[in-house]
């Protein structure tokens, strides 16, 4: 509180700008939060779940997105963060399409990586979830695998409670918590966020599921 002169000793009140609630980010494709968007918060913790893989027909299941979450990065410095939610994949001719990564850079798109998911891997003889190991973060977890059997399940994301698990000949591998997708099983696109996708019948080949980035500031 701070007390302007010559008006009596009545207090006027300087308000800073006010920190925002939690930022799910669903929009896909490249974004700048800027610094005025985050008031007078001093700290983030940023979580990112990156895009399952898509299913081909006929074969295989698509990996579940993995789960990247960096704990309390400082603020300080900052103009923004540069975002990249991906969004659910296309399928490319008769061939499925990996999912893409999730990640938070500091200032813009040359900036320093500050948190990154991998995506899901399209449907294939070896279809394996966004790896952990590959991912940046504090907390790491990889999608599940998506089903090695025709028509089988997508692999379920990864989330903050854990690894996504496998997709099997019969379901979708389950979601690893929070905002994490199940993987599909009849033919259809893994479930937001980050599900596999399912290998299919004789319908096209399925997406996978999108990712989202979910930004807490303190």
């Amino acid at each position: 509180m701070g007390v302007m002169p010559g008006l009596g000793g009545i207090g006027i009140g300087f308000m800073s700008a006010s920190i925002p609630a939690p930022m799910t980010i669903t929009a896909t494709g490249p974004q700048t939060i800027t610094s005025s968007q985050w008031g007078s918060a001093s700290t983030v913790t940023m979580e990112c779940y990156a895009a399952g893989g898509g299913g081909q027909n006929m074969n295989h299941g698509g990996g579940g997105g993995a789960y990247s979450k960096k704990n309390t990065y400082s603020l300080a410095g900052l103009s923004g963060l540069y975002v990249s939610v991906p969004a659910a994949v296309p399928v490319s001719g008769s061939a499925a399409t990996d999912g893409d990564d999730a990640f938070v850079k500091e200032n813009n798109s040359s900036g320093t990586t500050i948190c990154l998911a991998k995506g899901g891997k399209a449907a294939s003889s070896q279809t394996a979830g966004g790896a952990a190991a590959s991912g940046i973060g504090d907390v790491r977890f990889s999608g599940g695998a998506g089903s090695s059997t025709n028509n089988g399940g997508g692999g379920g994301a990864a989330g903050p409670s854990g690894n996504g698990g496998a997709g099997t000949a019969s379901a979708g591998g389950a979601s690893g918590g929070g905002l994490a997708g199940a993987g599909a099983i009849t033919p259809q696109a893994g479930q937001n966020y980050g599900g596999g996708a399912c290998s299919g019948g004789a319908a096209a080949q399925a997406k996978g599921g999108q990712g989202v980035i979910v930004l807490t500031f303190a």
